[in-house]
């Protein structure tokens, strides 16, 4: 029996993805069995076999379901303002600290060297997208290296997550904020 591709949108396939999704994206991949994901999805083990054949698999379905999820609860962005880089930044951050095991979930199952792989396709067109919005925010304020210093704000955000699990303390978020907004140009607020 060949395993069946999950449909996108709600449904049964929907919450086993997003069960996966959660557990990938807050813990070590090798800490996750299909077991524990199909107990908190509750259904059977089995079951997830089945629509996914494997770990790997289950786990990158869940991946570019969290991805096109993340990335629907921002809305589209076509371009950035001051207004809307304050609003949205804690949010970035506090997503990038509660969703610091997704990269390290990320690089276990996807080939990174294949430019066809549909996970590296899905993480270019999130990066493409996020560099591309600040960038322009950037080119916009007549800024030297706007796409390069998105580059690195974006990777800032990104790292952020990793930095503070490491240092295992509670992060100031408000210091964070106010060092982009620094990076960005903009003035910070006291």
């Amino acid at each position: 029996m060949t395993p069946s591709t999950p449909e996108p949108g709600p449904g049964p396939h929907a919450r086993f993805l997003d069960v996966a999704y959660e557990m990938f994206s807050t813990r070590p991949y090798q800490k996750i069995s299909v077991e524990a994901i199909a107990r908190e999805a509750g259904v059977s083990k089995s079951l997830l076999f089945y629509h996914f054949g494997s770990k790997e698999e289950l786990a990158r379905k869940a991946l570019l379901h969290g991805f096109d999820r993340e990335l629907a609860e921002f809305g589209p962005i076509e371009e950035l303002d001051e207004e809307m880089v304050r609003l949205a930044l804690p949010s970035f951050l506090q997503l990038s600290l509660n969703r610091i095991q997704v990269i390290h979930t990320f690089t276990e199952v996807v080939d990174i060297d294949d430019p066809e792989d549909e996970l590296v396709k899905a993480m270019r067109h999130l990066y493409d997208y996020l560099v591309g919005i600040i960038g322009r925010f950037h080119e916009t304020r007549g800024e030297r290296y706007p796409y390069e210093k998105a580059m690195l704000i974006t990777l800032a955000v990104d790292l952020f997550g990793w930095i503070e699990k490491i240092k295992g303390e509670e992060p100031d978020l408000d210091r964070y904020v106010n060092a982009i907004l620094d990076m960005m140009g903009m003035e910070v607020e006291a």
